[in-house]
């Protein structure tokens, strides 16, 4: 599994920004996403964490962090200076971006 607490920003870690972000979630139920998560793939995930994230793995992940949706992420890419050279997409669930500082 991917050590995130490594990347973590440290705003991240102050349990006061923290609580503040989940306050304006609101709490959602998340049952209707995730079962439309699992129809995209999420069942298809790694068998060996070393090969890469696991259902458990994404499970956590949604239970716990607040992704960026693609059409959000870009134009924050572009915004801060960047140019995406190269996208890659798995099950709808997972992208990788290659960009270059412009």
């Amino acid at each position: 599994m991917i050590d995130e607490l490594a990347y973590a920003g440290p705003e991240h870690l102050d349990a006061a920004f923290v609580a503040g972000f989940d306050r304006k979630q609101g709490y959602p139920d998340p049952a209707d996403d995730l079962d439309a998560l699992a129809a995209q793939g999420l069942d298809d995930s790694a068998t060996d964490p070393a090969e890469g994230y696991t259902s458990e793995d994404y499970a956590e992940h949604i239970r716990t962090e607040h992704s960026t949706f693609r059409w959000l992420l870009e134009p924050m890419l572009a915004a801060t200076g960047f140019e995406i050279v190269a996208t890659q997409f798995r099950d709808r669930l997972y992208g990788a971006y290659t960009c270059v500082k412009r």
